[in-house]
């Protein structure tokens, strides 16, 4: 990636938001990532958010997708949904991230980790599935 080159990079991200931004921060990332951590993307969450470009919404969603931690990426929406229906009180989507506990005893109390759907549905996926259904189209629990 770094041999590439910010410059050439940005043709093929160009039609992305944001594409310039971006781009500097991938060539920044890839700089990092080979000089500090030996071309291997670090597990530890405080290490990934320190590496350019990555904040807790990517980290998380990369602990939880290739880690296959049990993490919760948290973004606008979650954040807004989660707090209108009262799941949680929060003033950012990072706090929001780190309440999991308060997510999946609200689901137990509503009985929703007993749906079927969810569960066959990936820990970690379906609350956004939940979150989302549940503002869109309240569900009958």
């Amino acid at each position: 990636m770094v041999d590439l080159g910010e410059k050439k990079l940005k043709k093929f991200i160009k039609t992305i938001g944001l594409y310039n931004s971006k781009a500097k921060n991938i060539i920044l990332l890839s700089k990092e990532l080979t000089k500090k951590y030996n071309s291997k993307i670090p597990k530890e969450f405080d290490k990934l958010v320190s590496l350019p470009g990555v904040g807790n919404k990517t980290a998380s969603v990369y602990q939880n997708a290739i880690l296959k931690l049990p993490r919760i990426a948290v973004d606008t929406h979650v954040f807004r949904v989660s707090n209108r229906l009262g799941i949680v009180k929060t003033l950012t989507a990072d706090q929001t991230q780190f309440l999991r506990p308060v997510f999946l005893d609200f689901l137990q109390n509503l009985g929703v980790l007993r749906n079927p759907i969810l569960q066959l549905m990936e820990k970690g996926k379906w609350i956004y599935f939940y979150l989302i259904a549940k503002h869109y189209a309240p569900l009958n629990i």
